[in-house]
C-alpha cells in the first residue's frame, strides 16, 4: 500500500515538474508581458551592455536594440516584442513588433514573409526616409547600410520551422520605424519584416537620442547597428 502511494506521489511531483520546465505558450507570456514596464529604463544599461560583450559586439555611442519576447506571432496581431535603445547614460524599452505582422504573414511576399533573425546585425541602418512617396512617410532608421539575416516564414503560420523556414541574407527593407502617429493596438499593415515601435511618441524619443548623438551631428550617413535578442537573453 505504501509502495503504490509513494509511486503515486513520484508520477505527480514528476508531471509538476514537466509542466513547469514546459516551454510557456504564448498567452502565458503575453501576461508576463503586461507586468513589464516601458519607457526609462536605465537599470537595463549594464545589462544590454554585458551582452554585447558576450557576443563580441562592439558596445557604441548609441546602441539599437530588440527582444523577441514573443517568438510567435498570431492572428491578434498584437504588438508582442519590445524595441529599445541604450547609451552609456540612458536606456529606453518601448513596445513593438520584431516580427511581421499577420497581413503579411498570410498575404505577403510569396516566399514568407521576412524574419529577421536574432543575433547582431552590424551597420545595417542610416537616418533616412521610411515610406519616401507615401502619406505616412516619417524619418526613421533604414537598410542602407548593410545586409541583414531574415528567416522566411514558408508555411504562413507565424512561427519558425527548422525543416522548412529558409534563412537568407540580403537587402531586404528591414527598417526601424513607428506605426500610426494615432498609436497603435495592432500591427496591420505597419509591419512586413521592420522593427516597429507601437506608440508615435516614444518612436520620437528613440530617433532623438539618434540625432542628439556626436556620432550623426558628425555624420549624417553614419551607420547604426541592431542587436535582436530572445525572451531567454534579457530579463525584464
Amino acid at each position: 500500500m505504501l509502495g503504490q502511494l509513494a509511486e503515486i506521489i513520484k508520477k505527480m511531483i514528476q508531471g509538476f515538474i514537466e509542466s513547469y520546465e514546459e516551454e510557456p505558450s504564448s498567452t502565458t507570456i503575453q501576461k508576463r508581458r503586461e507586468d513589464i514596464k516601458v519607457g526609462e529604463r536605465n537599470d537595463l544599461i549594464s545589462v544590454i551592455k554585458q551582452k554585447h560583450i558576450e557576443k563580441n559586439a562592439p558596445w557604441e555611442e548609441v546602441n539599437f536594440f530588440g527582444i523577441r519576447y514573443d517568438p510567435i506571432q498570431t492572428e491578434k496581431d498584437t504588438f508582442n516584442d519590445f524595441i529599445g535603445v541604450a547609451t552609456d547614460k540612458e536606456c529606453y524599452l518601448f513596445d513593438g513588433t520584431t516580427k511581421p505582422g499577420w497581413h503579411y504573414i498570410k498575404n505577403g511576399n510569396k516566399g514568407g514573409a521576412a524574419n529577421l533573425c536574432v543575433g547582431y546585425h552590424r551597420n545595417i541602418w542610416q537616418v533616412d526616409i521610411h515610406g519616401r512617396g507615401k502619406a505616412a512617410e516619417h524619418m526613421a532608421l533604414c537598410q542602407l547600410g548593410n545586409k541583414v539575416t531574415v528567416w522566411r516564414d514558408v508555411d504562413k503560420t507565424g512561427k519558425y520551422n527548422p525543416e522548412t523556414s529558409i534563412k537568407m541574407e540580403g537587402w531586404y527593407g528591414i527598417n526601424l520605424h513607428r506605426a500610426s502617429i494615432n498609436n497603435s493596438t495592432l500591427i496591420g499593415l505597419w509591419g512586413a519584416g521592420c522593427q516597429v515601435v507601437a506608440n508615435a511618441k516614444e518612436f520620437g524619443k528613440l530617433l532623438d537620442v539618434t540625432l542628439n548623438s556626436e556620432k550623426y551631428k558628425q555624420n549624417k550617413k553614419a551607420k547604426f547597428s541592431y542587436m535582436l535578442f530572445d525572451n531567454s537573453e534579457i530579463r525584464l
